[in-house]
């Protein structure tokens, strides 16, 4: 409130939001309240115009046959001064009116700000034309599924039970996305010991058994009647990783951060797995496009199920990267066609859920409402009123109740409720 009056807010048009805001559509209800209102008290109007003229017309004496009456030329001369002055008084009234409802939004949402001004907060942008200094960022970028919409962050902290409503809580909440952030990038495909069900890096593999490993801890324990293989477990982003320390051993790895050298790694990953679904050569030459062939093959054989393949996990996950940015209709990538289609799906079903959100929001500000303006209209004889978690109103002695109301964590904005 403070902010539009510093900054001479007339019109509605003058009040900066940003995409996504809730205030757009505060403005547009507002808009429909008094579109409403001006369609009833029009109503009225020529309800009360009819009646008057069937009162005039009850009302107007019969006039008699005199000689002297007024001519046919000035009744006519009247009558068009009548309807010239009913039609620049018709256009006045427009005028009037279009004025008054102009008025009448900015006052409307003046006080919707005044009533929720404790939820407001203002973020004052930079001016473009002052230049700044250039802003050197240390931190690489890092690809997090994390920070694609609003509704997966969303979704995730209600899922982990992360809030911000105390100290505690929100430095809690931020180290643990922090950690999140930052450990989006590892390997997420690890195995599991059937016997301490602990995750193993190092693992022994009956070659006999269906799905069986154990860790090197229980191989000793635990004599397992069948031959065991001792593996390592190496992704393909591993592979990868080595491959590129091979051809480049003079490379300073010091230089790039974890998080970037992952991301390259990925990055390098998918290259080849474009390569080797493009390439028709028998003898290719690069080294890579042989194993990525055969780790294609082995997803279209592969008789388990690919929830349970640690091979075909990590080939899906691949696939499920590149198709985040993939525009190419006949991408030749294994299940990629699949894959943009369901980012599609859950894009569109975040957008659906925003959007509910937005209006369950709003319908709960609408009904707080209802409750303040009872007790406002009752300020002669102050009660004690229950104050629940949504609104909290000041004592009546303070001669203007306030409310404030909790609204969703919205996107930055300039004014707006949050």
């Amino acid at each position: 409130m403070k902010d539009c009056t510093d900054n001479q807010v007339q019109t509605a048009i003058n009040i900066p939001y940003f995409e996504g805001d809730f205030w757009s559509n505060i403005i547009e209800e507002s808009i429909k309240e008094l579109e409403q209102e001006e369609e009833e008290r029009r109503k009225k109007e020529e309800v009360e115009a009819a009646r008057i003229v069937e009162d005039g017309a009850l009302d107007d004496p019969i006039e008699p046959d005199d000689p002297t009456d007024i001519s046919d030329k000035r009744k006519s001369a009247n009558t068009h001064k009548k309807k010239n002055l009913k039609k620049t008084a018709s256009q006045r009234k427009i005028a009037k009116k279009q004025i008054s409802n102009c008025s009448d939004l900015i006052t409307k949402i003046f006080t919707t700000m005044e009533k929720h001004k404790e939820a407001f907060f203002v973020i004052r942008l930079r001016n473009p034309l002052i230049t700044h200094p250039p802003v050197n960022d240390t931190d690489a970028l890092i690809q997090c599924d994390l920070m694609d919409t609003r509704d997966s962050f969303l979704n995730f902290a209600r899922d982990k039970h992360y809030e911000f409503s105390s100290l505690r809580r929100a430095k809690f909440s931020t180290m643990a996305l922090l950690h999140e952030l930052h450990s989006s990038t590892t390997d997420k495909f690890t195995y599991n010991c059937n016997h301490c069900r602990q995750q193993c890096d190092v693992r022994y593999h009956c070659t006999v058994c269906e799905d069986f490993d154990l860790c090197e801890k229980c191989y000793y324990q635990e004599k397992h009647e069948h031959k065991m293989e001792r593996s390592v477990q190496q992704s393909l982003v591993d592979v990868s990783n080595d491959e590129h320390s091979a051809n480049n051993p003079n490379g300073d790895k010091s230089l790039a951060s974890p998080q970037l050298q992952r991301q390259q790694s990925m990055q390098r990953c998918i290259e080849a797995l474009l390569h080797a679904v493009n390439c028709r050569n028998a003898n290719c030459i690069n080294r890579s496009c042989l194993r990525y062939k055969r780790v294609i093959q082995h997803t279209k054989d592969c008789k388990g199920k690919n929830s349970q393949c640690n091979i075909c996990k990590q080939v899906i996950f691949l696939c499920w990267y590149h198709a985040k940015s993939c525009n190419e209709q006949n991408c030749q990538v294994p299940f990629c066609t699949n894959l943009k289609t369901k980012i599609q799906k859950q894009r569109a079903t975040n957008h659906q859920m925003d959007r509910r959100r937005m209006f369950a929001t709003m319908h709960q500000r609408s009904n707080t409402m209802q409750p303040v303006s009872s007790s406002s209209s009752s300020s002669l004889n102050p009660r004690v009123e229950p104050i629940t978690n949504h609104q909290s109103v000041d004592s009546p002695s303070s001669g203007k109740p306030s409310i404030t109301t909790t609204m969703g964590a919205p996107s930055h904005t300039t004014n707006r409720l949050p």
